[in-house]
């Protein structure tokens, strides 16, 4: 073989293991960040989260699905939806603060937190076990682009209680930065939350009733 055809081998050989080397990392986080979560680490979990992005998601996510479950979407204008959503996220901050919390994550990470009656199953099964279990998934998995990956974790092999957890580039590492809740686990959560007060908001066409 002549050299430089060596040479050309070489380098698309290296370039394919740096390639595969690379769409391996995500997979590598989401395990350590499986293990961390079973294992209550809170250290190694807020290590592996973006904790103030996915608060935000996880915010909207819960709002929408408590503004759409009590009927309030329905019923007021779009400036109306609006303060009530302000006022909804005020009144439920507290809740939706502790979500973010080590030991939340991991319940709902793990168990799909909560659970009915808000109590957790005495058994959960994460559905990654290992780098190996989560390289298992790769049918479940999905990159956008080059700095953002996307992979299906069904709780306890519910695809009912489905979470996609969403990680991204940061600081040279895969982080968490999102989490997608699946209908039945929002509703679950916003059966917890306390129901704001009800008020009036007056618009355009008249009085509107959001609370």
């Amino acid at each position: 073989m002549p050299a430089l055809l060596r040479s050309y081998t070489f380098w698309i050989a290296a370039a394919v293991i740096l390639v595969l080397a690379y769409m391996a990392t995500p997979f590598i986080a989401a395990a350590h960040l499986a293990e961390a979560v079973r294992n209550r680490d809170a250290p190694a979990i807020l290590a592996q989260v973006d904790k103030g992005s996915l608060g935000r998601s996880l915010t909207r996510q819960v709002l929408r699905a408590y503004l759409a479950i009590h009927g309030k979407e329905q019923a007021a204008s779009p400036f109306a939806q609006q303060i009530a959503a302000g006022l909804a996220a005020n009144a439920l901050y507290p809740v939706l603060h502790q979500m973010t919390t080590p030991a939340a994550l991991s319940e709902l990470l793990e168990r799909g937190w909560p659970d009915e009656g808000g109590k957790p199953k005495p058994v959960a099964r994460l559905g990654i076990d290992g780098i190996g279990g989560a390289l298992a998934k790769i049918n479940d998995a999905s990159f956008t682009g080059l700095t953002h990956f996307r992979m299906n974790v069904d709780v306890d092999g519910d695809p009912k209680r489905r979470l996609g957890w969403r990680f991204r580039i940061s600081g040279f590492r895969w982080k968490l930065y999102a989490i997608d809740l699946s209908p039945e686990i929002l509703h679950d959560i916003v059966a917890r939350l306390p129901v704001a007060e009800r008020m009036k908001i007056e618009d355009k066409s008249g009085e509107r009733r959001v609370f």
